[in-house]
């Protein structure tokens, strides 16, 4: 009898855990992450019509928002810095956005020598060596996309993409992303990848409500890097 009324006890206790972590924003599928007043973008990121590419990664995308109102929005609570790793001569990972102000370390995880050499407009450029197990740390202040490369191994290239608030996204390997939470308004969504020109369009979000928009890269548009 004991053990019959401890399974009970313990079944209500997970079905009340369940519904606990159902209720937890982003928790469990179908869970509206969507604070009170504020609106999401739902939507898809392909090239050529398709996310199988052999030379494209749709996940090395950017989808960002701006516009008057958005760019007092705090930093991601959970990203206050972020990391740039080099591994097995690659850059890791290989598109990096951050919100600006945000405090970037530069790490060498492998047993060679490595270059972090940073071409920024806005801001201030460096040129630096990193030896094995070494790390630096820059601040990147203003908006822009820089461009990392290592001048050790001229093969290795990565992309620092600096927004003016948190709300951006990348697409997962399909193309779909997310952004939730968003103010309600008349925004500036743009869509962001190394190989195209990035493309701008206006978009209207309500508060409680979804809007779509979804965008769709001309590879004839490519860009050589």
């Amino acid at each position: 009898m004991n053990s019959l009324r401890g399974a009970a006890l313990f079944a209500a206790l997970a079905a009340f855990a369940g519904l606990a972590l159902a209720d937890t924003p982003g928790a469990a599928p179908g869970a509206d992450p969507n604070p009170a007043g504020t609106g999401s973008i739902r939507g898809r990121l392909t090239i050529a019509g398709t996310t199988e590419h052999r030379r494209y990664k749709v996940a090395e995308a950017v989808i960002s928002l701006s516009g008057e109102g958005l760019g007092s929005a705090p930093a991601a609570p959970d990203a206050p810095s972020a990391t740039l790793d080099q591994k097995d001569i690659t850059f890791i990972p290989h598109v990096l956005p951050i919100v600006a102000g945000t405090a970037v370390e530069f790490k060498n995880t492998d047993a060679c020598m490595h270059n972090i050499h940073a071409e920024s407009d806005s801001n201030p450029p460096f040129n630096l060596g990193l030896i094995p197990g070494k790390h630096s740390q820059r601040v990147f202040a203003a908006a822009e996309v820089v461009e990392i490369l290592c001048n050790v191994h001229a093969e290795m290239r990565a992309w620092i993409v600096i927004l003016p608030n948190r709300y951006f996204v990348q697409p997962a390997a399909n193309g779909e992303f997310r952004l939730a939470g968003v103010p309600p308004g008349t925004w500036q969504i743009r869509a962001w990848h190394e190989n195209f020109p990035p493309t701008t369009q206006e978009i209207s979000v309500r508060a409680g409500e979804e809007s779509a928009w979804s965008v769709d890269f001309d590879k004839s548009r490519h860009i050589n890097r």
